[in-house]
């Protein structure tokens, strides 16, 4: 099984921002643990007294450093390098995992919902990629998982769900979709849970799946 960890930025109803972007990352689920070992360790190396359980990576926090615990860290050099060794992180990650991204220009689609025109490629751009992965292996058939930050889209972003496993996105079926969720969960505290695989199997009903190779 594959999980799809999104966060969205910017505001549908703001007309001072031009872009509303909505992206996260796709990782295989025995991948999980040692990416955030990884990103967990980091978090401890740089604020030990804290650990990493309650710490959210926020990029426009560690680069402003207006916020705790992020306003300890003074130099922006010190933060601006805080944001690369997390890239780095990533960059060093198993092959598996990939970043999805969409950027609406609000002014672009007027009278149009952005975070549905994100969320709907999005989801199509996620099935996609299991359905090439599946092209290459017919033998390893992949479920995909999308885990969401709770927010006030929440009910909106539910009923697309709905919507999407039903009838498809414009752009076809979610054939490799099969077990489409949205989780009400905050995404970085999933993140640094050890159970969040076995509990996003047991949710969906999912068994564990092989690495892919």
């Amino acid at each position: 099984m594959y999980l799809l960890y999104l966060d969205d930025s910017g505001s549908a109803e703001n007309r001072a921002e031009s872009y509303l972007v909505l992206g996260g990352l796709a990782v295989f689920e025995r991948q999980v643990h040692w990416l955030t070992r990884r990103l967990g360790n980091l978090v401890e190396t740089l604020l030990p007294d804290l650990g990493s359980d309650d710490i959210e990576l926020h990029a426009s926090d560690i680069f402003s450093g207006r916020e705790t615990p992020w306003n300890r860290i003074r130099d922006k050099r010190d933060r601006v390098q805080i944001l690369r060794d997390v890239l780095a992180t990533l960059a060093s990650a198993h092959e598996s995992v990939k970043a999805f991204a969409v950027a609406v220009h609000k002014d672009s689609y007027p009278g149009r919902d952005p975070l549905e025109m994100a969320f709907e490629d999005v989801c199509s751009r996620f099935d996609l990629y299991l359905k090439r992965i599946y092209a290459q292996n017919p033998d390893r058939r992949h479920n995909g998982l999308i885990i969401l930050d709770k927010g006030s889209h929440e009910t909106s972003l539910q009923n697309l769900a709905r919507r999407y496993r039903a009838l498809g996105t414009r752009w076809g079926i979610l054939t490799h979709c099969p077990r489409f969720r949205y989780l009400s969960i905050p995404v970085p505290a999933a993140l640094y849970s050890s159970q969040t695989t076995s509990h996003m199997r047991s949710f969906a009903g999912i068994t564990p799946e092989m690495p892919p190779t």
